[in-house]
């Protein structure tokens, strides 16, 4: 029996790095039904894993990142989902870093770390 499935590579060359992403979902309704058995997923719609490998000058780095999704069981929407959410978390850490100069700060009471 096959699984519904579906993958994406991609490879990104620039500013001295070589960034590959192997993105798989699964939608198959069988297993997203044993996810969902207790209903604490609502609008499930597929699961997605994408493992990322980074070179930089010699040096290579992997990790693999776990998804439920609301979204298709399309690979590529995943990963522009998930792209998408970086680009805007990125953003906001320049601001944060850039107008507070929070990665300077040294303080360490209470919260503030």
């Amino acid at each position: 029996m096959g699984v519904a499935h579906d993958q994406q590579r991609t490879v990104e060359q620039g500013h001295g790095r070589i960034a590959t992403r192997r993105i798989t979902t699964i939608s198959e309704p069988q297993w997203l039904a044993h996810l969902q058995a207790a209903g604490a997923w609502a609008g499930l719609r597929s699961i997605g894993r994408i493992e990322r490998r980074r070179e930089e000058q010699g040096e290579m780095t992997e990790e693999t990142h776990y998804y439920l999704s609301t979204l298709p069981g399309d690979a590529r929407s995943l990963g522009t989902a998930v792209r998408a959410y970086w680009r805007i978390e990125n953003r906001e850490h320049w601001v944060l870093d850039i107008a507070f100069r929070e990665d300077e700060s040294r303080v360490q009471v209470g919260h503030a770390a």
